[in-house]
């Protein structure tokens, strides 16, 4: 089934589904958070240039906020 060329509208439903129901949506969500946080985190840095340091949050902002 997931080797097919070409799976029917139904099929991928069902699959997205599954991804939901088993909890590996939400682990990859939060993955990403903390990945998120993490990097922020380092960004706090004097280490880092005011404009540089400014520019990577909005990037991993932008890169990580999003809706479902």
């Amino acid at each position: 089934m997931l080797f097919r060329s070409e799976l029917d509208q139904r099929t991928i439903e069902r699959l997205r589904e599954m991804l939901v129901e088993l909890g590996a949506v939400q682990q990859v969500e939060d993955k990403i958070s903390e990945l998120t946080e993490s990097g922020l985190a380092a960004l706090t840095t004097d280490a880092i240039d005011p404009v540089a340091r400014h520019e990577l949050h909005r990037m991993a902002l932008a890169a990580t906020l999003r809706t479902s």
